[in-house]
């Protein structure tokens, strides 16, 4: 009976269709597969398993030890810590240094199974060993990346903060925004939604509560939003600020990064120019009026100049 090209019932299998049905997965396996006795000495290996080691084939594999997969600290610093705990568990899983044939180390994830007979005592190991050298890199890349982010978080002079949906509500603030807001720490920084630290009306009469979530969403339709915002300080006081909100994407989750600047003597200051360019406008219109007076006057007098020239 063949049992190429069918859905596979493994109850129904015979025993030699098992065993070939097992066998084929174990050769073609992702995973790299090993088997040993208890002394160490290989019995078999899988594709996965020798071409992860930098060799060809199997062929001059079976019968060395399993010793040749690693050099002589991690068997120290890593293999034999973890072979003690396959002996006292059965089975175990962790990461292990391997090397390959030319002696390049590199990092796996291993779990190791000792094998037992019917009574109940073991008679071989069998590992399986997948490399995670690149997850590893990645995984170091990633921290320095978050390290490096996490010091101009830190350092910014912007008031730097972050918000997670899906209420919105602060979930980082670094230390200028505990310092514009004054408040003791993040903690109580974060205790606050966004409309909270606002007065209950902005200049345009809405709702700040309304008005923030307006302003998210168009940060997450559209990637980004720079706005003009009135604040509120613990301590009650109001203050003129721009934000500027940008989603951020990672393989886990999106979320806004907001930057806030405190603009009131910027704003303070363009009301003044306003209000003096309105100042410059009138005093100009008057003394238009003057000259235009200064004349009318003075043809008013040439023409009574004349009149009496006459007389």
């Amino acid at each position: 009976m063949s049992i190429k090209n069918k859905v596979i019932n493994i109850v129904e299998l015979t025993d030699k269709e098992k065993i070939i049905l097992f066998s084929s997965i174990v050769k073609q396996s992702a995973e790299g597969m090993a088997v040993a006795d208890l002394t160490g000495k290989l019995t078999f290996v899988n594709k996965a398993w020798y071409k992860m080691h930098g060799y060809k084939s199997s062929d001059n594999l079976i019968g060395q030890n399993l010793n040749i997969f690693h050099n002589k600290k991690q068997i120290k610093d890593e293999v034999k810590l973890f072979n003690k705990k396959v002996i006292k568990f059965g089975t175990y899983s962790g990461e292990v240094g391997h090397i390959t044939k030319d002696g390049k180390p590199f990092l796996t994830i291993m779990t190791t199974t000792l094998l037992k007979n019917s009574k109940g005592k073991p008679y071989a190991i069998i590992g399986t060993a997948k490399d995670i050298t690149e997850k590893k890199e990645n995984e170091e890349k990633l921290k320095e990346k978050e390290a490096r982010y996490r010091g101009l978080f830190e350092t910014s002079r912007d008031a730097v903060m972050t918000l997670d949906p899906p209420l919105w509500k602060f979930t980082s603030g670094n230390k200028a925004t505990l310092e514009m807001f004054k408040v003791k720490n993040e903690a109580e920084f974060l205790s606050y939604p966004p409309w909270k630290l606002s007065p209950k009306l902005q200049p345009d009469g809405q709702l700040s509560s309304k008005k923030a979530k307006e302003m998210i969403e168009l940060a997450i339709k559209n990637g980004s939003n720079l706005f003009g915002w009135v604040h509120r300080r613990k301590d009650g006081e109001d203050f003129f600020a721009e934000v500027f909100l940008s989603k951020v994407e990672t393989s886990k989750k999106v979320f806004l990064q907001a930057i806030v600047r405190d603009i009131t003597k910027q704003k303070l200051s363009e009301e003044k120019i306003i209000n003096k360019t309105a100042d410059l406008v009138r005093l100009n219109k008057a003394m238009v009026g003057r000259e235009k007076k200064m004349i009318e006057l003075k043809k008013e007098i040439e023409e009574l100049k004349k009149q009496l020239k006459y007389d």
